[in-house]
């Protein structure tokens, strides 16, 4: 990261916040750098600006979860271990490969979508979103949940 870039770190606990934040943002010309559990950071361009660094492991919430139609909606902030251990009490599952041990988030993990063995049979976890689900403020929109399809 640049020296001479400020990041004001924000931690929002819900869509509101996060859209919030990102209104903010556009309302002073400032960049949202957002970041999960960090596991992918390094993978994108250096902040070039000053802005917000939007971390999202405060948003760690299961919206819903419908076992019986086989889809969960999660905030951006879930682990994929977490996500794991609790799709194996229904004793399901989402096919995908755990890069990095299951520390990834699962908004961090669908922005990246890297492929792995599984994903020649099952796909990417690309696949598996039904729906992004977001927060519209003042015309911007801050993507905060995500619909899975579940196996």
């Amino acid at each position: 990261m640049d020296n001479d870039v400020i990041l004001e770190q924000v931690a929002p606990a819900s869509i509101v916040e996060t859209a919030q934040v990102v209104a903010e943002a556009a309302r002073g010309r400032r960049s949202v750098y957002v970041r999960g559990a960090g596991t992918h950071y390094e993978y994108g361009c250096p902040p070039g600006r000053d802005g917000y660094l939007l971390v999202t492991g405060t948003m760690q919430d299961v919206v819903d979860y419908s076992y019986r139609d086989l889809t969960i909606t999660v905030r951006c902030g879930v682990r994929l271990e977490r996500l794991a251990e609790i799709l194996a009490q229904q004793s399901q599952f989402l096919p995908i490969d755990f890069i990095f041990g299951g520390e990834s988030t699962i908004g961090g993990a669908v922005a990246w979508s890297p492929p792995g063995p599984r994903s020649y049979r099952w796909g990417t976890l690309r696949d598996y979103v039904l729906e992004p689900l977001a927060y519209e403020l003042e015309r911007r929109t801050a993507a905060n949940e995500y619909r899975l399809l579940l196996r």
